[in-house]
């Protein structure tokens, strides 16, 4: 699914590297005309062993997001002045990244898709989802709704001045029905 969505590259036999962008050129962390990975991929893969390991964050990245990363270790002594920044390893630096998706100037503000496993129902909240898509088998009504509720999370406090109410919030869901094999 990720794949799909984001985009790919493989190696040909004769040693060519081949990149296959996305159809989705909103989220396709490659750019289809030079035919080049983006420096900032709006796509992100993730799952939980991923935010326990860290192992998702490589070279490049950091040095994309140098100044993020500064800023976020700033912050971070701040927060917390027991700890070192030293404190901040990839596994926290990429928890950073999904929980500020979206967020103007950190380090997850390029990201406009997460492809994720089980992420949506562990308790990750981000109130900038707008599209869910479900490739799962959702055996019940309560999980669906739960899922759903990830990318209803309200982003506004302010009063429509004419109805005295919130505005509404929209989320694009799209539910795969998946079949299960029973044996």
């Amino acid at each position: 699914m990720h794949k799909e969505i984001a985009g790919y590259e493989y190696d040909r036999q004769d040693g060519e590297r081949v990149i296959v962008p996305s159809n989705y050129p909103l989220f396709s962390n490659y750019d289809p005309l030079p035919q080049e990975p983006r420096p900032r991929s709006p796509t992100l893969l993730i799952d939980s062993d991923a935010l326990e390991q860290g192992d998702q964050i490589d070279k490049g990245f950091k040095k994309v997001f140098a100044a993020e990363i500064e800023q976020f270790r700033r912050a971070f002594r701040i927060r917390h002045p027991d700890k070192s920044a030293d404190d901040t390893d990839d596994g926290t630096l990429l928890r950073e990244v999904v929980n500020t998706v979206g967020k103007p100037g950190s380090l997850g503000s390029h990201v406009r898709c997460v492809v994720s496993v089980s992420m949506l129902t562990e308790g990750w909240d981000a109130n900038t989802v707008t599209h869910i898509y479900g490739l799962r088998a959702f055996g019940s009504q309560l999980l669906c709704e739960q899922v759903a509720g990830r990318a209803l999370r309200r982003r506004s406090y302010f009063l429509d001045k004419k109805t005295k109410t919130f505005p509404p919030h929209y989320a694009h869901c799209i539910r795969n029905r998946v079949a299960t094999m029973r044996p």
